[in-house]
């Protein structure tokens, strides 16, 4: 397995093209409010050339941990089968294919940048399930106060599609952390292109669900 420098390049450029992104979809104002549960806000969106919406949740989480904390919290909660199915069971697996870049914040004690790979059961027995290869960033700011992560789907000959598997597209995934007075407010962004066949109302469906998906993070990370 070979990630070339041009490669390389090509990663920390597809990144930085979300970035402006991230800042954008911080302004709830440009959302449809969806619904709020347990203390969990969701939105949802079109954008132009997108069959499928874009979905965010917002989660305060009341805690004395920290925003690194909460990103170690979520690797070795995520890259953890048993660990992952009590919170998401339908990621069958995640795994880091390749480490890119160290991080920069001696905090973190993962790969500022790696290749991921992710196994995703669809909601219909009838829908093949997707795989999804990425790149994943995180970075900190602020002290250490503010953490950011951005996923973006690549091609890599070295990757190939794992077999009974439809390969889906990460078009924008991302989350924000940051540290408030009496704990951390956790806001997580998905947009996917499910690839092959998958009704367009069944993905839209389910983007409620999504966004207030991260709520059931809380009560392990704050344990």
């Amino acid at each position: 397995m070979v990630i070339t420098d041009e490669q390389r390049k090509q990663f920390d450029a597809l990144i930085e093209g979300k970035k402006q992104e991230l800042i954008d979809d911080a302004d709830n104002s440009k959302w449809e409010f969806l619904k709020e549960e347990n203390d969990v806000r969701g939105y949802k969106k079109h954008t132009p050339g997108q069959d499928f919406y874009k979905v965010k949740g917002v989660c305060k989480m009341k805690t004395q941990k920290s925003v690194v904390d909460y990103f170690n919290w979520y690797e070795d909660t995520y890259n953890d089968t048993e660990k992952r199915s009590k919170i998401d069971p339908q990621i069958l697996v995640r795994r880091r294919l390749y480490d890119l870049q160290e991080s920069t914040n001696p905090e973190y004690h993962n790969p500022g940048s790696c290749v991921l790979q992710m196994l995703v059961e669809t909601p219909s027995s009838l829908v093949s399930n997707r795989e999804f290869i990425a790149v994943q960033k995180t970075w900190f700011e602020d002290n250490g106060n503010k953490g950011y992560r951005i996923h973006v789907s690549i091609e890599h000959p070295d990757f190939p599609l794992t077999s009974g598997y439809v390969r889906a597209k990460m078009i924008f995934v991302a989350s924000t952390v940051e540290k408030v007075e009496d704990g951390i407010i956790v806001t997580s962004i998905s947009q996917t292109d499910p690839g092959g066949w998958m009704p367009t109302w069944l993905v839209n469906a389910t983007v409620a669900g999504y966004a207030l998906g991260i709520g059931k993070q809380r009560p392990f990370f704050c344990e």
